[in-house]
């Protein structure tokens, strides 16, 4: 066998098509069920014309809501699509005006915008749409008619007024209305909500109209949706499906193949499918095929085919596409992710196929089965004629359909809800009739030039072998097959004709008079033949013969005039007979003996209710009858008398035939067609008598079966078998299955259909003639065993699981038996059917198993079961495991509503001894120690949080709490004045931190404020101080490092290549002056006695100058007397005759200078530079107090380690310096165990003071005085306490508004009010209105009011069990008073955002009441319990609250809902919730 994977491509809900071709299933897509290509199929049930789903198309009728006015507060959505009669829910009804003579009802029609509102029916009676306000409309006053205007003209009082709201978006809540009622404000506009106002008058003129009619149901001829019509975008140069919401493309149209566009496209009430979605080309042509025009009797004429009726929200998508599909005969298949909209038009094929397009040998049926056979369709419509009620159209049937069935009626009913007149339902009718002499169907697998075809296209196949040479067939099922490797496609065919689509002629159509008659060309009812009038004893006996069939009528209609005219006829009497005894018991026209009459017969059948659907015509087929007799004289001759009436002749031969019937459910019921001959006499038969029973000889034997029955059943992989034991001991050997008593039936024919039979059964049947005098033949008898349905349905295929939270989804595609009954889930906690249990039927093709545990495996089978109570085998098992809903998966927001409510579910606990978790992550509360912990898996651990819980990046400033502030970077210093950030900022451009400080931002640190020693390492290389060592270095050498070697306590500098004390004379410039260049180090003391005082000095040039009184002078040495000397010893050099000028570059080394003798007076300034500083050299004692700032500090050179504890306060950091990546979350309060956890959305300094305690972050001795200016405060963090403010500080000046909440009662007295004695007063030192103050003048306009309207968003509520707050509302009573309460709600269930078919949701609503002061209990006013909503409900209350009059109080009304269970549906959408409060002054 191949395998055969189904294609993604669905014909749905076919109309004259098969039934192979299904839809939509369960909101979902069901794809039609493949045969394998190697498998020859020589007959198949399901091929057969698909009036399934017109059979099972619910008439309008069934839905009250569309001709009742319902009282009730929650009602189906409803789509007018075309025409159609329609009335809803009551929205508001209220009375008002002097004596309530005015009666409002605000009356709900349609769920969307509509064209126009048109008549207004109350009870029976049309008030016409020119009726009202001469057809405005907006409707307006009734000027004529029944409900016409009362009195003579011209006091003339209007007593009906109805106005017309037809639902646009911005249309305005009804005057009418608002005028008569304060609680009708101008939010109660409706929009998207068609709907009438209606105004009863009751007066004493009209008290008579409301004596005769009191309107329980009002309704309104609405013309319905305005579609988007691709053709006149289209004709507008654009493209077809591009524009679908530009009005100028928007029109009111009752074409079906625009309303299935539209209803695919809708996401108000329809599929919410994009325009892509769909073939445009196919909705232009099935729209233009709608809008042909045909000819119809009375030389008119209509379009084609036309949609006119109402859509339901409570129906699925499949019922409701089907509805429309009905109005058009059509098709909407979905092929390749599109949907192609087809009409019940041919379609010329484009695609050819021939033997070279095979794959494999093909398989044809030529015709169908009986069952499925008819050739005489009875429709069912709403007739816009009979005031749109459901009506029965005359029977379609053809003569060349009744040949080709032996001239046997074979009759089928269709409804079509959305079809309004008679020709319009015939011709649908004769369309699907004309299809069925297309009965081939064929079975061909292709290979992949099959690949272009889709379901609903017609192609041309031609096959040699069967002589058909493009013979067309039209495409009814499409699968892609795998053959052994070769892929390609499995086409099932039915053959197809354009001759099939033909309209019907003028003459077709059946019309029926007034008096019931058919008109010509109609085939209709077939005449009595033979009638004949006898003379009998004070009396006439009439016989004649019936129509042959008797399923083509239901009953003779014996008529009798006193003449020959059929104008003076009346009707004797009707029934199903063939002989009438006119006599004086007739009670329509009693006879005596010598009375004469002349008589007529006609054949009849009816349609819905009790008017004619057809008659035959007379017999005799004239105005005049020449069949009469007179009434026999009563003068017998009693010895001519001879009883000679022999025994009545039996009846022919019996013959049973296994039937079925198909019941209103669509199960096959066992039958028996039973038909006999006629005895050879039937002059005096008046009925036969049919009797039947279980044959009693046929018994069900146990005998044989032992005590117990064992079998043991191996699943595999199932460590232990399972052992199945049935005992069977108390059952006896033989258990009749039989009947003891006939069931009698009588029958007026000779074929009569024994129904709803039990399958496997042996039925005895007999049949015997019943004369006119009570006598009876004897009984012809035969039996027949039944077979029944024993066809299993498919298996169920493409069976997926799918985890959720605490649920498991299992989808499926369901086979596709006709008669399927649904399909059973057995679930199971292993991999075994035996062990599973049965846990839902369903008819839909998904389930969602919920409450399931967390973390839960389970296993599921499944099987299909059609009504007949055959079950196939199980599929294999799928299997899912329930999964938990994490926090992760939480909006941010949700979260933060979590976090705000407390609401994490932590539970407290005493103890957790011996308590194991739920799950790894659950939290609780120990309230001994006061500490979360969290279940590991294995253990309770406080390790909740750590710093790994934090995002890197997550901290922002704006997440810590009052009190610890960040240190922010930025790349420009911020404007001081309303700058709200961190006082301390780290500057990007200089690397340096800031702190804003008395209004101005600071990067100094006072040297004050620095404490300890500063390491060497922390100066930057281009300052150094002198380091003190006691070896030269050897490693990390660089020029002009400095040291002082404690060995020889000499100054080293190292020059790059080697340490050195040399200073080279070339360094010394000018004088050798004691202050500025060497100082401290040469002092005079240790200059020679000779050179002391001798002010000598050497010039530039090498000369000597100066006169000194020292041991050597000028004079002692000569000038320039020393430049010639080689050698000169400190003997010839008088005391500072030395000068710097004399001094050769280089010539003065260390060596030369006596320690100590260079003091600081002796170098320049800005001599001495960091490089010629040995390392450590400078030690803190060394610097200047003062002299050190934050300039001579090199950027990274002070860290932590170079600051003495508690050296650094909040006045030596600069603001928004310290920011997140300068703290180690793991270092900060190290002793919380929740910092970690910390979010940059969830720091509060409630949060905050719950982890740390008490803990004190900045104490008043750690604030230097002045420090906290208005700047550093939060407007919530200033202490207001009176105590702080001395007296007389706060000014008039310092005063810029004083509101009058801010004055306490009584502190000002009039004297101080300047008021104008007209409308305000002095009185006694009290203010007091004025007599007369208070007038219109005062008053602004809607500046008393005594209302309050309050409509809230819409709310989601997805959990069960307790009540949600939908509006909460106030209003201050002033007066004793009552308050009028009015809500109003629309609530839809969803599944993820989604609706389904099938799904619903249970809820209460009601509406509380509570004080705000005082005794504040919440009490219940009103509510509804217990409401189930599948589609979109409305939810309205009005109340009057007698017992909210306590003057003074403020009172808080509730609008509230709580969900009581979920049906596979999993949200409650609350949409518009609101509520309004009117005081009712008493």
């Amino acid at each position: 066998m191949p395998a055969v994977v189904t294609a993604v491509q669905v014909v749905l809900a076919t109309l004259g098509n098969v039934a192979y071709a299904v839809g939509f299933s369960g909101g979902g897509f069901m794809a039609a069920a493949a045969v394998g290509a190697s498998v020859l199929v020589a007959g198949t049930a399901a091929m057969t014309y698909g009036l399934r789903s017109l059979t099972a198309i619910d008439m309008p009728d069934q839905d009250s809501s569309r001709a009742t006015t319902m009282r009730s507060n929650t009602e189906s959505l409803k789509v007018v699509f075309g025409e159609a009669v329609v009335s809803g829910p009551v929205a508001f009804m209220g009375v008002a005006n002097t004596d309530n003579k005015d009666l409002y009802h605000s009356i709900a029609l349609a769920g969307h915008e509509v064209d126009s509102i048109q008549s207004v029916y109350l009870d029976g009676n049309e008030i016409t749409n020119a009726q009202i306000n001469s057809g405005a409309a907006g409707g307006g006053n009734v000027t004529a008619g029944t409900f016409g205007p009362v009195g003579t003209a011209p006091s003339t009082t209007t007593i009906v007024k109805i106005n017309k709201h037809v639902g646009t978006t911005t249309q305005s809540a009804d005057s009418d209305l608002s005028a008569a009622f304060t609680s009708y404000g101008a939010n109660h506009t409706g929009k998207g909500i068609a709907y009438i106002v209606t105004k009863f008058t009751l007066t004493d003129e009209s008290q008579e109209v409301w004596d005769k009619h009191s309107p329980q149901n009002i309704k309104a001829l609405v013309r319905g949706a305005k579609l988007y019509d691709p053709r006149l975008e289209v004709a507008d140069g654009g493209t077809a499906g591009a524009s679908p919401t530009n009005a100028s493309y928007i029109a009111y149209a009752p074409n079906p193949a625009l309303a299935t566009a539209d209803y695919l496209m809708n996401t108000k009430y329809g599929m919410g499918m994009a325009s892509s979605k769909i073939d445009w080309a196919s909705v232009i042509s099935a729209a233009n095929t709608s809008d042909t025009t045909v000819a119809v009797p009375g030389s008119a004429t209509q379009k084609r085919f036309e949609v006119n009726g109402v859509l339901y929200g409570t129906a699925s998508h499949k019922e409701n596409i089907d509805r429309i599909l009905s109005s058009m005969n059509g098709q909407l298949v979905y092929s390749g992710g599109i949907f192609y909209v087809n009409a019940g038009a041919y379609i010329a094929p484009t695609v050819s196929l021939n033997e070279d397009s095979l794959a494999g040998p093909i398989s044809v049926n030529t015709s169908f089965e009986r069952t499925n056979r008819f050739n005489t369709v009875i429709p069912t419509f709403v007739d816009k004629d009979e005031g749109y009620a459901p009506g029965e159209s005359t029977p379609v049937t053809t003569t060349s359909a009744l040949n080709r069935d032996n001239g046997e009626t074979l009759k089928r009913s269709i409804r079509l809800p959305m079809t309004n007149t008679s020709y319009g339902a015939q011709r649908i009718a004769d369309k699907i009739l004309q299809q069925t002499d297309q009965q081939k169907t064929v079975v061909v697998p292709c290979n992949l030039s099959a690949m272009n075809v889709k379901p609903g296209d017609r192609v041309q196949l031609t096959i040699s072998d069967l002589s058909w040479s493009n013979k067309v067939f039209q495409v009814i099922g499409w699968a892609f097959m795998d053959m052994g490797g070769n892929t390609g496609v499995e086409l099932t065919l039915r053959e197809d004709d354009s001759q099939s689509y033909q309209d019907l002629s003028v003459g077709g159509y059946s019309t029926v008079s007034a008096a019931g008659v058919i008109s010509a060309g109609f085939p209709g009812v077939p005449n009595p033949t033979s009638l004949s009038a006898t003379s009998v004893i004070r009396g006439i006996e009439l016989n004649w013969t019936n129509p042959t069939s008797s399923e083509q009528f239901q009953e003779v209609q014996v008529y009798a005039s006193p003449n020959s005219s059929w104008t003076n006829a009346v009707r004797l009497g009707t029934g199903r007979f063939t002989s009438f005894i006119h006599d004086a018991s007739t009670s329509a026209d009693a006879i005596a003996t010598g009375d004469q009459r002349y008589y007529w017969v006609r054949a009849a059948r009816y349609g819905a209710g009790t008017g004619a659907g057809a008659v035959s015509d007379r017999l005799p087929d004239n105005d005049t009858s020449n069949v009469n007799a007179t009434a026999g004289i009563n003068n017998p001759n009693f010895t001519d008398v001879v009883d000679n009436t022999g025994d009545q002749v039996s009846t022919g031969a019996l013959t049973l035939e296994e039937t079925t019937v198909l019941a209103n459910d669509g199960t096959l019921l066992t039958a028996v067609k039973c038909s006999w001959v006629a005895p050879s006499s039937v002059s005096y038969i008046a009925s036969y008598d049919l009797q039947h029973k279980k044959t009693t000889s046929f018994e069900l034997d146990y005998g044989s079966v032992g005590n117990a029955y064992t079998s043991t059943l191996d699943y595999g992989s199932v460590a232990t078998a399972t052992s199945l034991e049935f005992d069977y001991q108390s059952v006896s050997d033989p258990v009749s299955g039989g009947s003891t008593e006939f069931s009698s039936v009588m029958v007026y024919d000779r074929v009569h259909v024994l129904s709803n039979l039990a399958p496997l059964e042996e039925y005895t049947i007999r049949v015997r003639a019943v004369t006119r005098a009570g006598t009876f033949s004897d009984f012809v008898t035969g039996t027949i065993t039944t077979q029944g349905d024993q066809t299993a349905p498919g298996v169920p295929v493409a069976v997926t699981a799918t985890g959720g939270f605490q649920q498991i989804e299992l989808n499926w595609t369901n086979p596709s038996a006709d008669d399927l009954d649904f399909i059973e889930i057995f679930e199971s906690e292993s991999n075994n059917v035996g062990a599973a249990t049965s846990i839902v039927k369903t008819k839909s093709d998904n389930f969602t198993r919920t409450l399931l545990p967390n973390n839960a495996t389970r296993y599921y089978f499944l099987r299909a079961v059609d009504r007949s109570a055959n079950a196939s085998g199980f599929t294999s098992s799928v299997y899912a495991t329930t999964g938990y809903v994490n926090m992760d998966d939480l909006s941010q927001a949700v979260q933060d509503e979590f976090a705000a409510g407390n609401a994490f579910g932590i539970e407290p606990v005493s103890t957790l001894s011996g308590v194991t978790g739920d799950h790894v992550g659950q939290i609780k509360f120990l309230t001994t120690t006061d500490t979360l912990m969290v279940w590991s898996g294995s253990a309770w651990s406080a390790d909740i949080y750590t710093a790994s819980n934090v995002d890197p990046g997550s901290i922002t400033a704006a997440g810590f709490a009052s009190g610890i502030e960040p240190i922010s970077v930025v790349s420009s210093l911020p404007t001081v004045s309303g700058y709200t950030g961190p006082n301390i900022v780290f500057l990007t451009t200089d690397g340096k931190l800031y702190r804003l400080t008395g209004g101005a931002w600071t990067a100094n640190v006072s040297t004050a404020d620095i404490t300890g020693t500063l390491d060497y390492d922390n100066f930057s290389t281009s300052l150094r101080p002198t380091e003190v060592v006691a070896t030269l270095p050897t490693t990390g050498l660089y020029q002009g490092r400095v040291v002082l070697l404690t060995s020889d306590n000499k100054i080293y500098r190292y020059t790059g290549s080697a340490w050195t004390t040399a200073i080279s004379a070339t360094d010394l410039s000018d004088q050798l002056s004691l202050v500025t260049q060497v100082t401290g180090a040469l002092q005079v003391t240790n200059a020679a006695d000779g050179l002391k005082n001798s002010q000598i000095t050497i010039n530039s040039d090498g000369t000597l100058s100066g006169a000194g009184s020292g041991g050597v002078t000028l004079t002692g040495i000569g000038a320039g007397a020393v430049a010639s000397l080689g050698t000169i010893t400190a003997t010839y050099i008088a005391d500072n005759a030395v000068t710097t000028a004399k001094i050769n570059t280089n010539a003065v080394t260390a060596t030369e200078i006596a320690a100590g003798t260079i003091v600081a007076g002796n170098i320049a300034a800005a001599t001495i530079t960091g490089s010629l500083i040995a390392a450590t050299t400078i030690a803190a004692s060394n610097v200047i107090a003062g002299t050190l700032t934050a300039n001579e500090i090199a950027t990274g050179t002070i860290t932590a380690n170079e600051m003495a504890a508690n050296s650094v306060t909040a006045d030596e950091i600069a603001a928004n310096a310290v920011t997140a990546s300068e703290l180690n979350v793991s270092s900060v309060f190290a002793d919380s165990a929740v910092i970690g956890a910390i979010q940059s959305g969830s720091i509060t300094t409630t949060a905050v003071v719950a982890a740390i305690g008490t803990f004190e972050f900045i104490q008043t001795s750690n604030i230097a005085a002045n420090q906290i200016t208005g700047g550093k405060l939060a407007a919530s963090n200033i202490v207001t306490a009176t105590a702080q403010i001395s007296d007389g500080i706060i000014t008039s000046a310092k005063i810029s508004s004083l509101t009058a909440d801010l004055i306490t009662s009584g502190t000002i007295s009039t004297s101080r009010l300047s008021i104008d004695g007209i409308t305000l007063t002095n009185s006694g030192g009290n203010l007091v209105i004025n007599t007369a103050g208070v007038g219109t003048v005062q008053i602004a306009g809607s500046a008393v009011t005594d209302s309050t309207y309050l409509e809230e968003s819409s709310a989601s509520i997805t959990t069960t069990g307790s009540f949600v707050d939908l509006v909460t509302l106030n209003i201050t009573i002033g007066v004793a008073c009552d308050v009028l309460v009015e809500s109003t709600l629309f609530v839809q269930q969803t599944t993820s955002g989604s609706v389904y078919d099938g799904r619903y949701a249970n809820y209460d609503v009601r509406i509380t009441r509570q004080k705000t002061s005082g005794d504040t209990t919440e009490y219940l006013k009103m509510g509804v319990a217990g409401a189930l909503v599948q589609g979109i409900n409305t939810n309205s209350m009005t109340l009057q609250d007698e017992s909210a009059s306590s003057a003074g109080y403020t009172y808080q009304y509730k609008l509230k809902v709580k969900v009581n269970s979920f049906y596979q549906a999993n949200t409650l959408r609350c949409l518009a919730p609101s509520l309004q409060l009117t005081v009712l002054k008493r």
